[in-house]
């Protein structure tokens, strides 16, 4: 029979593994947001400077991630499906989380500026990944959630304030598809957390029905010329950006931080997206934050805190 002190010892024992858990997503949710901040910026300049279009942003995304994951899928060809990853729930998270997301968060750039992109995607990702996270994987968020993500949108609202003036009449066409992929993105997260799908393995299961799918369609319908005639520097850095860092390192880092967190507090993480954004844009295209924008990010940081409640074990989860 246990005592009430080896009782109190496993509980202080759990504490521990559930704050080193939460440290740890949180960790890999910053590497992924680094990069997602650097791919936004670099979709934006190849919109502007190569003239980039979202289909090409959907071939440089796919087709390296694709190409450097296969092997993972050899690998774990044994478990069944895609590397254990049951066909239907690849080509689910492949819907969300694929060719049509990343059309859509790049096509906004033909409209609207990147402040818009910045701003809209995360924001929109951040609310209907709390939505989902109650309505779809029965999460009960505490009030912390709720005001954090209130205060979140506060600073989202005074970042985008900024740089208004540049929308073009029909920026609104760019705000749709702003708030498309970050609708997507959610549904990618709130699956990824429901079936509890393995980082590794369900990037690479997602990044190769993408292939498959972007490969042919754009070599049958693209404008395969206006690629071939973009810089090979730029082209090269596209494809090291969007392919292997966006498409293959950030996933595997947010599936992991998805794992570790629950799926409401991983869906806060895309709201530190426009900070970076901001910051990376200094040395990427030369744009300097005003104090505006410095003060709507530390908004944001702000609300992320309170709503992640950084250093606080988080409650019991119920099972998905």
């Amino acid at each position: 029979m246990r005592t009430p002190q080896s009782l109190s010892a496993d509980a202080i024992r759990q504490a521990a593994l559930l704050r080193r858990e939460r440290a740890e997503g949180i960790a890999y949710g910053l590497v992924a947001v680094l990069i997602w901040a650097g791919y936004l910026a670099y979709s934006r300049a190849g919109v502007q400077t190569n003239g980039l279009r979202p289909v090409d942003f959907a071939l440089l995304r796919f087709v390296p991630a694709g190409l450097v994951l296969l092997p993972v899928l050899w690998r774990y060809r044994d478990l069944g499906g895609l590397a254990g990853v049951p066909l239907s729930r690849a080509f689910v998270l492949a819907l969300f989380g694929g060719p049509l997301f990343i059309t859509a968060a790049t096509g906004g750039y033909l409209f609207a500026p990147l402040a818009h992109g910045a701003v809209l995607q995360p924001s929109m990702a951040v609310m209907t990944g709390l939505v989902l996270a109650v309505a779809l994987l029965h999460e009960t968020l505490r009030p912390a959630h709720w005001i954090g993500a209130a205060v979140i949108c506060v600073g989202l609202v005074v970042c985008s304030s900024q740089g208004q003036h540049e929308a073009a009449h029909d920026a609104w066409l760019g705000d749709l598809l702003f708030l498309l992929a970050g609708a997507l993105w959610a549904g990618f997260t709130a699956g990824v957390r429901k079936w509890r799908i393995d980082p590794l393995r369900g990037t690479a299961a997602v990044s190769c029905v993408s292939l498959c799918v972007t490969l042919p369609a754009y070599l049958l319908f693209a404008d395969t010329a206006r690629l071939v005639s973009i810089p090979g520097t730029a082209l090269a850095g596209q494809f090291i950006v969007q392919g292997v860092f966006a498409g293959a390192i950030a996933i595997v880092a947010y599936m992991r931080a998805v794992r570790l967190l629950d799926a409401s507090g991983a869906a806060l993480l895309p709201a530190l997206v426009p900070a970076a954004a901001v910051l990376l844009g200094i040395p990427i295209a030369g744009e300097w934050p005003t104090a505006i924008q410095l003060s709507g990010l530390a908004i944001v940081t702000t609300g992320l805190i309170v709503a992640l409640e950084v250093g606080r074990p988080p409650g019991p989860r119920r099972a998905t």
